[in-house]
């Protein structure tokens, strides 16, 4: 039996990187379509995890059609440096070459560190793809869709992000 994703609760991780209770699963998925937050949620993940001075030497980014499973692999496996963490960012998952994603799979399935993979999806690739290494990304990562906001909701949504930068903003 297929264990299910451990989905983050809708705000839980703001709030626990907000008291400075970093999370520290070895593995995140983030999909959707919505490219802007999950290069946000991103973003807030390489602050925590990653200080200034060892940023350099601990993050990696790598473009799923133009990578290797064997450079990830060994980024993976390399500890950090001069850090806590090392922070291994896989954009564009979907279009890693099918021979590559099998590889990776294998690897991620016993992957146990202090480094921290993270795959950024399309929206071809959400919670519903059969592609095997999502389906292995499901079972073992942090997982978090990023879809389109609702209508109703995107007045909300920019207040909210105005508000974190210490703005605000008023209806006619």
């Amino acid at each position: 039996s297929r264990k299910p994703c451990r989905i983050w609760q809708k705000e839980s991780l703001k709030r626990q990187w907000k008291f400075g209770n970093v999370m520290q699963p070895d593995t995140y998925y983030f999909s959707g379509h919505d490219d802007f937050r999950k290069e946000s949620a991103l973003n807030r993940l390489k602050e925590k995890l990653l200080d200034k001075t060892s940023l350099d030497l601990n993050f990696n980014v790598y473009y799923g059609k133009e990578s290797q499973a064997r450079d990830i692999i060994q980024s993976l496996s390399t500890p950090p440096f001069l850090g806590k963490f090392r922070l291994i960012v896989l954009k564009e998952a979907e279009r890693l070459p099918s021979q590559e994603k099998k590889i990776l799979a294998n690897h991620i399935k016993n992957h146990k560190s202090s480094s921290v993979v993270f795959a950024v999806l399309s929206s071809a690739y959400s919670k519903t793809t059969k592609d095997p290494f999502f389906e292995i990304l499901r079972q073992r990562a942090e997982c978090r869709d990023f879809g389109d906001v609702a209508p109703e909701k995107v007045s909300e949504w920019i207040k909210r992000q105005l508000n974190e930068k210490g703005k605000s903003i008023e209806p006619n």
